[in-house]
């Protein structure tokens, strides 16, 4: 997967951005724009996606606000158009992330989303840490609940783990994982 983007600031409160991927599976492009004021924000984006021989355009409209030193909650809703005819998505959700320790910190979200005739809960967790000799390493974890026409379980993971060797180097490893029972 190969992604290219932009993101400009064209005043303190107004932000674009851009963005664009290329996969073995498909493409997308990703143009929006967000406006943030006192840790709200506000974010208008429209996402063109090809995968194989099918076509997809989504406008998504939505806001969040901080909630403590490291939270949010969030709220949006999409309109999706695909090939074979569309349908609108509501998501709300909320995530927190504290610091463990220095260098460590644990992430916790929860979301639920509703569609025309699916209903998804997700929760997902995360650790992250950082030393000051170059080692990063990063695991996201979530489990998604699907209902309605038809049951799904979704496991996914993803796992990162980066060694700065020197300003000019950096030895990286990344494992993703998916499992899905219908």
């Amino acid at each position: 997967q190969t992604s290219l983007g932009a993101d400009y600031q064209l005043s303190s409160a107004l932000a674009m951005q851009a963005k664009t991927i290329m996969g073995t599976q498909g493409e997308s492009a990703l143009v929006g724009m967000s406006y943030t004021l006192d840790g709200k924000r506000l974010y208008l984006t429209q996402l063109f996606t090809k995968v194989e021989d099918s076509d997809s355009a989504s406008t998504i409209v939505g806001g969040e606000q901080r909630v403590g030193k490291s939270g949010k909650a969030y709220s949006e809703y999409q309109w999706q158009q695909k090939d074979d005819g569309g349908r609108n998505v509501s998501v709300g959700g909320a995530e927190n992330e504290w610091r463990v320790r220095k260098g460590l910190k644990f992430l916790l979200s929860g979301e639920h989303a509703t569609s025309n005739a699916t209903n998804r809960d997700s929760i997902a967790t995360g650790l992250f840490y950082k030393d000051p000799h170059g080692l990063s390493a990063s695991t996201r974890n979530e489990l998604r609940l699907e209902s309605g026409d038809q049951e799904r379980r979704q496991f996914l993971t993803s796992n990162l783990v980066e060694y700065k060797v020197n300003p000019d180097y950096t030895i990286l490893g990344k494992y993703r994982y998916s499992l899905t029972k219908d």
